[in-house]
């Protein structure tokens, strides 16, 4: 079986059916997964914000398999716990409360 431009759809549980001439017949399952590769869906840029409020940062991100999110900034990872104002989210946003002009690039 080959197929090109396969989508998530086509995942499942295939069967392969070979019947002889006398008329004897077996199959074997075969379970297909397919695997999507992470889109970015909605991670605009900019996003700006007033100095002084609280920000949240948008990024969704669409995969297969559950993606691990971490934020960097500046090359460096977000440490929530040195810095109380940075908190992420449920849904895996960037919440900066307070935003500063040092929050910038």
């Amino acid at each position: 079986l080959f197929r090109s431009h396969v989508g998530i759809d086509d995942a499942g549980i295939y069967k392969c059916v070979a019947t002889a001439e006398d008329g004897g017949e077996s199959e074997a399952t075969v379970n297909v997964q397919i695997f999507q590769k992470m889109i970015f869906k909605n991670a605009p840029s900019p996003q700006e914000f007033k100095e002084g409020e609280d920000a949240v940062i948008i990024c969704d991100v669409v995969s297969t398999q559950t993606p691990s999110i971490i934020w960097k900034h500046k090359g460096r990872d977000v440490v929530l716990k040195k810095d109380v104002r940075f908190v992420v989210l449920t849904n895996n946003y960037l919440q900066i409360r307070g935003i500063k002009p040092t929050d910038r690039k």
